[in-house]
Parts: C-alpha cells; sequence; structure tokens
C-alpha cells in the first residue's frame, strides 16, 4: 500500500477517535437533563441515519444501491454488533465505574488483533506487536484508580468488548463492496431499526426515557451527527486503508482524547498517572509510525 494511503488512513483514523471521544461529555449531559441509555440510544442512530441518507443524497446522488445480500451483511453489522456493542457498553457505565470499563473495552485491540490472524491469517508484525503492547499499558496506566464494579457490569462491559472486536473485523470484510456513503447509511439504519424495536416493543420492560430539556437535545444531536455518523464515516476510511488491526492499535488514542475532553467539558481532574499513561498511548503511535516508515512491508489488506 502506498505510503500516502497508509498516512491518510492514520489520520483518518485519528479524527474518528477524536469525534468518538466526545461522547462521554454529549452523554453525560443528555443525562443530566432526564435521558437514559435507550432513549439517548434511539434518538442517536435515528438522527444519524436522516444524516447519512441526507449526506449521501448530496454527495452520491447517482450512486446505487448495494445488492440485497450486500445491503442485508451492512444492516445486520449495524443492528447485531454495533447495536449490541453499544446498548452493553452503556448499560455498563451504569453498573462500574468509568476507568474500570475503559481498561476492560480497550483490551478489544488484543482480539481484533488476534481475530485478524486467525479469521484472515493476517499475522501480526512485530511493529504490531510493539505498539500494541505500549498502547495498551498506556490505556490501564491512565485510567488510574478503577474503583468498584458489579458483576453484571463486568459481564457486560467485555460483551461489549467482544461485539466491538466482530463489528471491527466485519467492517473491513463488509465495507470494500459498497462506496463510503452507503456503507455507513446503511449501517447507521441497521443499528437505528434495532433501537427503535427495542423501544417500541420492550416499552413494558424497557424504561426509555428522551432528553427533557433544548440543552439535553442539542446534546443528543451532536452526539448523532459528530460522534457517531461523521465518526464511523472517517472510521470506515481508515479501516480501508489501514485493515483491521493498524486501526484499532489507533483507537486506543480515544481514552487520552476522552480524558482531555472530560477535563475541558466536564471539569473532571488530570493526575500525573494519567498523564504517564497518555504519553504510552502517543508513543505508540509515534513509534509505531516510525517503525512502519522503515517496513518494507505493507499494513494488511483486506
Amino acid at each position: 500500500m502506498p505510503a500516502t494511503s497508509t498516512r491518510f488512513g492514520v489520520l483518518c483514523v485519528l479524527a474518528s477517535t477524536a469525534f468518538f471521544s466526545l461522547t462521554a461529555t454529549f452523554v453525560v449531559n443528555a443525562y443530566d437533563s432526564g435521558a437514559n441509555p435507550v432513549g439517548v440510544l434511539t434518538v442517536r442512530f435515528a438522527i444519524a441515519s436522516l444524516f447519512m441518507v441526507a449526506a449521501r443524497r448530496i454527495v452520491r446522488p447517482n450512486a446505487p444501491w448495494p445488492s440485497r445480500r450486500v445491503t442485508l451483511e451492512l444492516m445486520t453489522l449495524g443492528g447485531t454488533s454495533y447495536f449490541l456493542g453499544a446498548l452493553l457498553y452503556f448499560n455498563a457505565l451504569a453498573r462500574m465505574d468509568s476507568g474500570l470499563s475503559i481498561v476492560i473495552f480497550y483490551t478489544y485491540p488484543i482480539l481484533v488483533v488476534f481475530g485478524n490472524w486467525v479469521i484472515n491469517h493476517h499475522r501480526p508484525s512485530r511493529n504490531i506487536a510493539i505498539a500494541l503492547v505500549m498502547s495498551v499499558t498506556g490505556v490501564i496506566i491512565t485510567v488510574g484508580q478503577v474503583g468498584n464494579a458489579t458483576g453484571a457490569g463486568v459481564i457486560f462491559c467485555f460483551a461489549s468488548t467482544l461485539t466491538y472486536s466482530a463489528y471491527t473485523l466485519g467492517s473491513a470484510r463488509v465495507l470494500p463492496k459498497t462506496d463510503l456513503f452507503t456503507g455507513v447509511t446503511v449501517v447507521m439504519i441497521g443499528a437505528f431499526t434495532c433501537f427503535a424495536i427495542l423501544a417500541t416493543v420492550g416499552s413494558p420492560f424497557i424504561d426509555v426515557k428522551f432528553p427533557e430539556t433544548t440543552s439535553g437535545w442539542v446534546n443528543v444531536v451532536l452526539l448523532a451527527i459528530i460522534a457517531t455518523a461523521i465518526a464511523t464515516g472517517v472510521f470506515f476510511v481508515g479501516i480501508r486503508n489501514l485493515g483491521p488491526s493498524t486501526t484499532s492499535i489507533i483507537t486506543t488514542f480515544e481514552p487520552v482524547l476522552t480524558i482531555v475532553a472530560g477535563v475541558i467539558f466536564l471539569g473532571e481532574s488530570f493526575t500525573l498517572a494519567r498523564g504517564v499513561g497518555a504519553a504510552f498511548v502517543i508513543g505508540a503511535l509515534i513509534v509505531f509510525g516510525l517503525l512502519e516508515s522503515r517496513s518494507t512491508k505493507s499494513p494488511e489488506i483486506l
């Protein structure tokens, strides 16, 4: 793969990571307005789907829709791993400290690297292994004291990690079958369909609360457009250029950015341990970039 494509892919994944890192800020503000996870997620994917349909209509008005088989694959990707990953993680946050949830969730690059090795026979290179160890170490240091958690919270978070790993691997396999805007649009619609069914059919058993203030709705809209539709779009561009293993390593930068966003927008504290952990993660990206630039072996291409 050309070096320019690799650099562009890295920039796209970093941009996606930055957008996704704002999720906690938007969600906390939405919760403060009276919303709950199912309510926020349902509105999030409804708005994201409408946004992507409009964006596709403007940017790619003549682009054909994929075949029924590819459409089903994309809908399944959004309606299973993306839907379940978000639902499980949001429920985990209600039962455990955010620090511990980040530690558990960001073990997913390990699952992606080895899953890609087993499923696609892409053995991780030495560069990927070095960066992976550094980045995961940084994540663990960054979150500091993890506090307490319920057994259900830990189970939910591990399950979310598994589903997001499947989502990353599935994205790398399905996305090349259609154009970017169409792929993101159908995935969003798939996720929204499942949340709409959950909110409607499950309403007698599942509490669904939407924002009660203008500020809450503004945060959900920003969550849907910036931290969902746009973030997913540039993530898909990055994974097409880099493959799942490299992409998953770069996304370990997200906890660092999430902490920065928390300090700036939510008034959270920044400790020395978190600073050291951030240095490990940033260092992993720098080391990976230097090693890859000197290597003659290209990143995996699916």
